[in-house]
């Protein structure tokens, strides 16, 4: 029999003991193994869009509230005191420049239109007999010169009694629409005395607050958009103010 020694010397033998040693040794495993962390989970890329950005210009806008208002408004007004006869429109009504609105009592004016009317015309006969005889050597120039004083002051009373009497006749001076009334039929009203309010809402006015922090933003000329309370479309305008 041979002594371990002498196996070892044996090539096989030898071969097959470091097999053993190796075998137990990954059995146990090495030392100082359960001291090292494990290695990190490997980590899967996260998909992403990507787009390539260019610059562009920006429009800034800014959102306030107000309220629409006519273009203008027209008061009119009695020009001549009379009582109220008639109101040829209804609150609300568009009207035409010239169109009636008001009737005011004439009174005496026709009577004195009529009047003066014939003062002028024996005025004018006065004048022309004055010239004949001036003419013919019967009639002084001063003579003359006073009928032609009678004939222009006839004239302008007539003027001043038409003018008068075309007053009672209130018409309108702008188109628009009959907003406001201010009398009554049977009123009687003074030289100066509102009448009724007229309103041109063509075209209208957006008016709105802007805050003094950005006043900056706005500037007369710049596009403007209106979208008025009920409407499903905005109306374009231009900065006025």
């Amino acid at each position: 029999a041979m002594t371990p020694a002498q196996l070892l010397r044996q090539p096989a033998a030898l071969v097959l003991a470091v097999v053993l040693v190796a075998g137990l040794w990954l059995m146990t495993g090495s030392p100082g193994a359960s001291d090292q962390p494990p290695p990190p989970p490997v980590k899967t890329p996260q998909a992403v869009a990507v787009e390539i950005a260019s610059p562009r210009p920006v429009q800034q806008e800014l959102s306030l509230h107000g309220q629409l208002l006519p273009d203008r408004t027209v008061t009119v007004r009695a020009e001549t005191a009379g009582q109220i006869t008639a109101l040829e429109v209804r609150r609300g009504q568009p009207v035409t420049t010239g169109i009636t609105l008001i009737r005011i009592a004439p009174g005496d004016r026709e009577a004195r239109l009529r009047q003066v009317e014939a003062d002028l015309a024996r005025a004018r006969r006065d004048l022309e007999g004055s010239e004949q005889l001036a003419a013919d050597g019967f009639r002084s120039t001063l003579e003359v010169d006073t009928a032609r004083a009678a004939v222009r002051a006839a004239e302008a009373a007539r003027e001043a009694i038409a003018t008068d009497l075309d007053k009672t006749v209130i018409r309108a001076p702008i188109e628009g629409l009959f907003e406001r009334q201010h009398v009554e039929v049977g009123e009687w009203v003074g030289v100066g005395a509102a009448l009724l309010d007229l309103v041109d809402n063509d075209p209208l006015i957006a008016e709105v607050r802007v805050p003094q922090h950005r006043i900056g933003a706005v500037r007369p000329g710049g596009v403007a958009q209106v979208l008025p309370v009920g409407a499903g479309e905005p109306i374009c305008g231009r900065v006025r103010y």
